[in-house]
C-alpha cells in the first residue's frame, strides 16, 4: 500500500500525484473526489458504448490534478474511487477489473448475476438506484436553514 500508484499506473503519475501511494488513492485521502465530465462521459458512451465511457474516466482520472495534497483530507471519492481502483487494477492484473473480479471473486464464490464491477449489463439496470448529488442536495439544504433562520 506504500508504494506510488504511478509504479504501476504510469499515466496516473503527473498533475501533482506523483507521490500518491495506493493506499491514499483506495482510502479516499487522494484528493481526486470529483467525478468525470457527466457530458462527455454519456456522449462516450453514446458513440462509443461502455468501453469508450470507461476510457474516458481512467484517462480524465490519469490527468486529475488533485483538489488538496494527497494525505491532507480524506473526503468520499464517491464515483471516481471506481477509476482509481479500476485503473490500479486494470495496470496490475492487465485486464479491465470486471474480468478480474469475476475471476478472482465472483467465480470462486459463485456469486454469478449477484455482484458486477465495473461493467453492469443492461438487464440488471432495474436493480440500482441513481445517485444523488450530495453537493447539490447539501446546498439545498444550507439555503433552507438560513431562509428559516431570517423568518
Amino acid at each position: 500500500y506504500t508504494e506510488p500508484v504511478e509504479k504501476y499506473w504510469r499515466e496516473f503519475g503527473v498533475n501533482g500525484k506523483e507521490s500518491v501511494t495506493i493506499e491514499q488513492a483506495v482510502s479516499h485521502r487522494a484528493g481526486l473526489m470529483r467525478e468525470p465530465p457527466i457530458y462527455r462521459s454519456i456522449y462516450g458512451y453514446l458513440t462509443g458504448g461502455k468501453d469508450k465511457f470507461w476510457d474516458i474516466g481512467y484517462n480524465w482520472i490519469a490527468n486529475y490534478k488533485p483538489d488538496w495534497p494527497a494525505g491532507k483530507d480524506a473526503q468520499y471519492h464517491r464515483l471516481s474511487w471506481s477509476w482509481i481502483i479500476g485503473g490500479i487494477v486494470q495496470n496490475i492484473q492487465r485486464e479491465h477489473i470486471s474480468d478480474v473480479a469475476q475471476k478472482y471473486v465472483v467465480t470462486p464464490l459463485g456469486v454469478h448475476k449477484e455482484m458486477y464491477l465495473g461493467q453492469l449489463p443492461e438487464c440488471e439496470h432495474n436493480r440500482v438506484c441513481m445517485i444523488e448529488d450530495y453537493f447539490k442536495i447539501w446546498n439545498n439544504n444550507k439555503m433552507q436553514q438560513q431562509q428559516t433562520y431570517t423568518q
